[in-house]
């Protein structure tokens, strides 16, 4: 089991005297960024860094050195002197490479290579929940799992899906690669074998891929396979990496990180310990902003064809601010039982699934237009902005404003 926490007291105790610190005077730290420029999820990450500077009164000077993923030049590093390191340890060499140092250093890879460190990473349990709700709520009985097997952030979302699949009573194949020498999964030699898989597997099935990379791998492996999607088999990813996810075909679904609270928080604890604060080991978890719903998993696969009419109702007008009563024209039957026989089916409620439907168009108008959230607010059925701004922070964390801001930087 892994030491998670989001902050304890001896952490509150360390904010604290760093911010006071500053109070009184600004001392300029000199802080090494390890971290990959390659991929969205890690340039999310340093993107909250900046945004914690910007916010507060610390004076950092940077070291950042480009690379990719798992891979940097040590060069940049050996004669430096500096207060503290950010950093992803996702290799051995890396480990090994940073556990000469004597600084403060804060880990943001699930890989836990360095597990005396504190690390802050996404909340990989709470991703695969969302993936699997998603899936569950188009009226999906079967499920299965494709990832990264070499990847501890991988292995978890496995573990969390195959577990929220269990929960529910239902059953979730697994993918098992054949690896290389180094245990990679070398994916131009597993399309066949993954094609082979995905017609071994009753159907219709929701799958989810370990990122989105993994996801259009899968879509891909579908078409080889003569497959349709999302009619047969529904796929979601993580990250929302646009390119990846609207290069597929059809468009991914996707779960959203919340990258810049990674960073946020990461250099907020690195602040801490740089100014004497205690900080304990283990894994600081950021939970997710959601999910993007696109057309690989724009689909619904129900027994009950009245509440399969119910849902197709609620996914067509949510946004007109429809009441139970509403959908209970298109289905006659009692509420109680149309709420029990839709509980049954979708595992939430219809007014959650209402809400549900609505939160997600405002987030594709959020991601897609530069509409005023008052024009979003009455194109989604708000009476007021303040309303929607409110719920819409009461099931996100944050405010419509600073979820554009995030995903379009």
């Amino acid at each position: 089991m892994r030491n998670e926490n989001i902050f304890n007291d001896r952490d509150d105790d360390a904010l604290q005297r760093s911010h006071r610190h500053h109070d009184n005077a600004v001392v300029t730290r000199q802080v090494a960024l390890l971290i990959e420029t390659s991929t969205p999820y890690a340039r999310g990450i340093l993107h909250g860094i900046r945004e914690y500077l910007r916010a507060t009164s610390v004076s950092w000077t940077l070291l950042l050195v480009e690379n990719s993923r798992g891979a940097f030049d040590t060069q940049a590093l050996q004669q430096w002197q500096g207060d503290g390191i950010i950093a992803r340890i996702d290799t051995p060499v890396i480990a090994g490479f940073l556990a000469r140092f004597s600084v403060p250093i804060i880990d943001t890879s699930d890989a836990r290579l360095l597990s005396h460190l504190p690390c802050v990473e996404t909340d990989t349990r709470q991703e695969s929940r969302l993936a699997f709700e998603h899936l569950a709520g188009c009226g999906l009985r079967h499920f299965a799992f494709l990832g990264h097997p070499y990847y501890a952030w991988s292995q978890r979302r496995e573990q969390a899906f195959v577990e929220c699949a269990r929960q529910a009573g239902n059953h979730c194949a697994v993918y098992q690669p054949s690896l290389s020498p180094r245990g990679q999964m070398l994916w131009h030699l597993e399309s066949a074998n993954i094609a082979d898989w995905l017609t071994t597997m009753p159907k219709p099935v929701g799958i989810m891929a370990g990122d989105d990379v993994c996801g259009m791998q899968l879509l891909e492996a579908c078409r080889a396979a003569q497959l349709p999607v999302p009619e047969v088999i529904a796929v979601i990813g993580v990250d929302n990496d646009d390119l990846f996810c609207d290069f597929s075909s059809p468009p991914l679904s996707s779960i959203i990180p919340d990258t810049h609270g990674i960073g946020r928080l990461a250099a907020e604890l690195l602040d801490a310990m740089m100014n004497g604060g205690r900080i304990v080991s283990g894994m600081h978890l950021v939970k997710p902003l959601g999910l993007v719903g696109r057309k690989s998993t724009d689909m619904l696969a129900m027994e009950d064809t009245e509440i399969a009419d119910a849902l197709c109702f609620i996914r067509a007008h949510a946004c007109e601010n429809i009441k139970i009563s509403d959908v209970l024209e298109t289905v006659p039957m009692s509420r109680r039982a149309f709420e029990s026989r839709f509980f049954n089916a979708v595992h939430r409620s219809p007014h959650e699934e209402i809400m549900r439907v609505r939160l997600e168009r405002i987030k594709e108008l959020l991601l897609d237009t530069d509409w005023a959230l008052a024009r979003i607010a009455e194109t989604t059925g708000f009476e007021h902005t303040e309303y929607l701004n409110a719920l819409f922070k009461k099931h996100l964390g944050i405010t419509p404003g600073q979820f554009r801001a995030k995903h379009r930087s």
